[in-house]
């Protein structure tokens, strides 16, 4: 069976890649970011069981606080992004008013009605 246009596009792709043509780098910015924060995240954890051994509230709190940095550095968006709007999405019509049960209204709104 032949491969269409776009398989064959992207087996040659994957060729150059694998014979060195095309120069990827071996940690993509994201997965730095995941790395940090995967770090930031155990220490802190470190500490917060630090502080229940020598039993220090402010210290946990400080691991804690660690914890949670990191968890907002990997949620966080990149700097400069905007987030994406459905423009071309168009707005969804008012909702009727009930003119009986919720299947009548799921009927009428499969239908058109």
């Amino acid at each position: 069976m032949p491969l269409s246009e776009h398989e064959q596009r992207m087996f040659e792709e994957l060729e150059r890649e694998l014979r060195g043509e095309i120069k990827t780098p071996l940690v993509p910015a994201r997965g730095s970011r995941w790395f940090v924060a995967g770090l930031v995240f155990l220490a802190g954890l470190g500490v917060v069981i630090a502080a229940v051994a020598i039993q220090l509230i402010v210290i946990g709190v400080v691991g804690f606080i660690a914890m949670l940095a990191a968890l907002l550095l990997v949620t966080s968006s990149k700097p400069g992004a905007k987030p994406a709007r459905n423009a071309n999405k168009p707005p969804k019509p008012a909702p009727r008013p009930s003119s009986g049960s919720f299947f009548e209204d799921r009927w009428d709104r499969r239908n058109g009605n």
